[in-house]
């Protein structure tokens, strides 16, 4: 079975019955919709910059964590040097 393509149609005649009877159904052309597009409301500005100025907190909470691990084992003196020889 090939498909030969012929105003915007195929060539059926290898299909079997109810092939064919199912491919009347579609319509010859695709309605193509388009998406609604809605304007952004207060409410979704509102928590978009939340979402922003909590990842800002985060961002710098993680930063500040990690420079306290790193830093405090060497205010304790608990670093180890190595000798070079």
């Amino acid at each position: 079975m090939s498909l030969q393509y012929t105003q915007n149609r195929f060539d059926e005649t290898g299909f079997p019955a109810t092939a064919r009877q199912l491919l009347a159904l579609l319509p010859v052309e695709a309605a193509v919709v388009p998406a609604a597009v809605q304007p952004d409301g207060a409410i979704k500005r509102i928590g978009q910059r939340c979402l922003d100025v909590g990842s800002g907190f985060v961002a710098q909470a993680t930063l500040f964590g990690s420079m306290i691990l790193r830093v405090m084992p060497a205010l304790r003196g608990k670093t180890h040097m190595r000798r070079l020889i």
